[in-house]
């Protein structure tokens, strides 16, 4: 999982926190400042953060979900089966 976004940014925060409230025994978290960037092999390299907003990614082997910006509809998302996380876009 990456979360995209300053670190000391409300935003930011509840959207690690909504990762880190789950139970999930392979995550990596990945936290990347706004001025820093993936490396290019990531399959999250290149998204951008969501109107500006900080922005979550979800990526299994090399696909990411679609970029989620609020912590709610994260941890909802990280409930679902992995294959319903895997096949979205």
């Amino acid at each position: 999982m990456v979360v995209l976004g300053p670190r000391s940014h409300p935003k930011t925060q509840e959207l690690i926190a909504a990762v880190i409230g789950r139970s999930l025994p392979n995550r990596t978290l990945q936290v990347v400042d706004s001025g820093d960037a993936l490396p290019a092999g990531h399959p999250a390299h290149g998204r951008p953060m969501e109107n500006g907003m900080p922005t979550a990614y979800i990526c299994q082997r090399l696909t990411c979900s679609a970029a989620i910006a609020n912590p709610v509809t994260l941890s909802q998302v990280l409930q679902l089966p992995p294959a319903r996380v895997q096949g979205q876009a």
